[in-house]
């Protein structure tokens, strides 16, 4: 859990390339030392990565942010955009890494991480569109990246609520998930955002369908 939140903390404080990069720099070491300590312990056995297209893909997309930086015009952007978008994907094989019990201990300070700093970040856009007369967008300079973070938030959520057995569940809270998803459906209209409010209604269309 120690690993999991610090990188979660770091991760929320970095704002792109020249502001706390230095921050961005401590996360990409600590996530590295993360998956180097789960290959080489001794449990190792009991941890596995998944065959199917999702490991699939994330692997391939590895790759190809490794390969990019040398084919682009602009080789220093595009390698620090690179170590960006590698995140995704390092967090996510770091995450097949550990067993399932270590899952489940890591996934309720995650999940209850996720849930505040989304939260935070909704009131914080609702605070722009009702205070300073603006588009949500929080820490962004562009709304339509906001609404995009807010669907990475909210989707997940809904599809959580929708599909979790109360009895079984240890994260199931059906009214404070309804409260949440409200807050970020909220925000999301705030963002005036046209391609967040498409993308949210077509994936809620395909997940009630």
């Amino acid at each position: 859990p120690f690993f999991a939140t610090l990188i979660f903390v770091i991760a929320a404080l970095y704002n792109g390339p020249g502001k706390a990069f230095h921050l961005f720099a401590v996360l990409v070491l600590l996530l590295a030392v993360w998956i180097a300590w789960l290959i080489t312990r001794p449990s190792f056995s009991v941890t596995w990565l998944p065959a199917g297209w999702l490991p699939a893909t994330a692997l391939f997309y590895t790759a190809w942010l490794f390969i990019n930086p040398h084919l682009s015009s602009f080789p220093y952007v595009s390698q620090l955009q690179a170590i960006d978008f590698a995140i995704l994907p390092l967090g996510l094989f770091a995450w097949w890494l550990i067993s399932n019990n270590e899952r489940r201990l890591v996934w309720n300070h995650i999940w209850g991480l996720l849930l505040i700093a989304g939260s935070v970040l909704a009131v914080w856009g609702i605070t722009d569109f009702v205070i300073y007369r603006e588009r949500a967008h929080n820490p962004f300079v562009d709304p339509n990246a906001f609404a995009a973070l807010l669907n990475l938030f909210t989707i997940p959520l809904c599809f959580h609520y929708l599909t979790s057995n109360r009895s079984v569940s240890l994260y199931y809270y059906p009214r404070l998930h309804l409260a949440t998803i409200a807050l970020f459906a909220t925000a999301q209209f705030m963002t005036l955002s046209r391609a967040g409010l498409l993308t949210a209604g077509v994936v809620f269309a395909v997940m009630l369908s």
